[in-house]
């Protein structure tokens, strides 16, 4: 897997621009390239629509108890991290957003946008949507059956959601299917 080189941090029209990009991809409206699979021998490149926004948390200090719910903090630096402050994970990073799998079939790639989870048939060149959800999809765990087979599992809001063998799903998957995205110029 690689990421996209990020713009200079400093570069104010940049960080702009990459917040509007944010929301319209939060709307369906554009997709995101920043992250690829790319085959060993490199022929075969995959794009992810997944951001680069949300590797970051916030880390705040010199602070200064307000109430019994607010603090005044003086200072706020954002650094890289898996884990929240909380020691949970940081679901909006892409370690935890973006897996992929070697079935039977072949090589599946699966990511997770801000609304729904698909899975990247990458010898078919197919998308699959495996999960969708309008106010957005929390996080999503890999299942190594005993069988051989994989499922998915995620959790939508305050449920969970299960797809047993994600092959089985593929082949009998007749909507929300999308060819494989190609890399934007940028």
């Amino acid at each position: 897997m690689l990421e996209k080189d990020p713009r200079d941090k400093g570069d104010s029209v940049g960080g702009l621009l990459d917040s509007f990009k944010e929301i319209g991809n939060t709307f369906g409206l554009n997709k995101f390239d920043d992250y690829v699979l790319v085959s060993l021998d490199g022929k075969t490149i995959v794009p992810m629509d997944v951001g680069l926004g949300g590797k970051d948390v916030a880390e705040y200090s010199n602070c200064e108890r307000q109430n019994a719910v607010m603090n005044k903090c003086e200072n706020v630096d954002f650094k890289e991290s898996l884990y929240t402050k909380l020691g949970l994970p940081n679901y909006s990073h892409y370690f935890w957003s973006i897996n992929w799998v070697q079935t039977q079939s072949g090589p599946l790639a699966i990511y997770r946008t801000s609304t729904k989870i698909k899975i990247v048939d990458i010898n078919n060149n197919q998308v699959h949507t495996a999960f969708s959800r309008t106010l957005g999809v929390n996080e999503f765990d890999i299942i190594e059956n005993a069988d051989g087979t994989t499922g998915i599992e995620a959790r939508l809001g305050f449920s969970k959601e299960k797809i047993n063998d994600i092959e089985s799903f593929i082949k009998n998957n007749t909507s929300d299917i999308e060819p494989i995205q190609t890399l934007q110029n940028s």
